[in-house]
């Protein structure tokens, strides 16, 4: 019971988190994905994956739901954008 009540603590505090940091917006574009690698997740392993694709110039855009990480990456010049690849709008 513990952990459940852990776990939801934790998520409620995500989702606050999300709801107050909404990105302007600057983060939702048009641009042309021809021939793009989307990378779902721009935690640890998609910024690894952002690298090496970058390191064999193969062109991607990443997306993730953590809007503080999005807006470093985007500060950076990185076509990292906020938004939830499980939506398909």
């Amino acid at each position: 019971a513990d952990l459940g009540a852990s776990a939801a603590g934790r998520w409620e505090q995500r989702r606050r988190r999300l709801a107050e940091s909404e990105p302007s917006e600057e983060y939702f574009t048009e641009e042309t994905t021809d021939g793009q690698v989307l990378v779902c997740g721009y935690g640890r392993v998609g910024q690894v994956v952002c690298d090496l694709l970058a390191n064999m110039f193969v062109s991607y855009a990443a997306c993730d739901l953590d809007a503080e990480r999005v807006r470093i990456a985007r500060d950076r010049g990185l076509p990292v954008y906020f938004g939830d690849a499980r939506r398909p709008d």
